[in-house]
């Protein structure tokens, strides 16, 4: 693949800068805490518009990208040379304690055993996938770590640091986080986790039998008394009724004459 056609962004916690050779400088570009927050993207509409503004306005033409991801992004952690069995396990255990439902990584060598480089794999794909749908390309995406030292960073992306990923975004291919899939440290955690489900799964049919009992019981309770007051207004309309016809049957009866009428009351 030509140089010449490949650009280097540096992707931060808040922002981006754009590396797109040594005779066209560096950009940047700021997220508003209103589209990106916490390593995660809270507005992706507002994203989509900002970095759409931010290609037409510096009339950026096709371009292949290698974003090389920031200290700021990502957790790590240097575990000690064990074997494989409990390395996976204390890789396990700290990638459960990062805050982030989708959690990329990759294990970087070290002169005691390897470095843990994890990330919110959210917070890259949205503008890996913002970046395509305009025509930009992403083919490599890479911790800072595996390319140079991170102290050797001070004020965003450097010329130095652009051109080493540049050279070595291809031998550093298996610390690509592009086509990352779920590996075998999330794989021993979920099957964990499915293992406590049908218990879950247990306690939740249990509660709901007893509220759909219960749901039935006051259903039932309901259309008693539904049934009592039915039966009671019946019995007062009938009572009234046979009043009335009775009242008209003795005034009929007797009428013409100085006999009493009798009065009937209502029980």
């Amino acid at each position: 693949m030509d140089k010449n056609k490949i650009a280097v962004i540096y992707l931060d916690k808040n922002r981006f800068d754009l590396y797109r050779g040594p005779n066209l400088g560096t950009l940047t570009c700021v997220f508003p805490q209103t589209v990106v927050k916490n390593l995660e993207i809270v507005n992706p509409l507002e994203l989509e518009k900002l970095l759409k503004s931010f290609i037409d306005v510096n009339k950026l033409t096709l371009t292949n990208l290698i974003i090389v991801l920031s200290p700021e992004i990502l957790f790590t952690k240097e575990i000690k040379k064990e074997d494989q069995e409990n390395q996976n396990k204390e890789v396990a255990v700290y990638l459960d304690s990062i805050p982030f439902e989708n959690v990329s990584v990759k294990l970087a060598p070290t002169q005691n055993g390897h470095l843990i480089l994890a990330t919110n794999q959210d917070y890259y794909t949205e503008i890996v996938k913002f970046f395509a749908k305009y025509n930009f390309p992403t083919v490599s995406i890479l911790p800072i770590h595996v390319i140079d030292s991170p102290d050797t960073i001070q004020n965003g992306l450097d010329e130095n640091t652009a051109k080493k990923a540049m050279e070595k975004y291809l031998v550093l291919s298996q610390f690509n986080l592009l086509d990352y899939q779920q590996n075998e440290y999330q794989k021993d955690n979920t099957q964990k986790q499915d293992k406590t489900f049908p218990k879950k799964n247990l306690r939740l049919f249990i509660l709901l039998g007893i509220f759909l009992f219960l749901l039935f019981v006051l259903g039932g309770i309901v259309l008693i008394n539904v049934g009592n007051q039915s039966n009671r207004q019946n019995y007062y309309e009938n009572y009234s009724h046979l009043h009335h016809r009775t009242q008209r049957f003795m005034t009929s009866f007797f009428s013409g004459s100085h006999i009493f009428t009798p009065s009937y009351k209502s029980i």
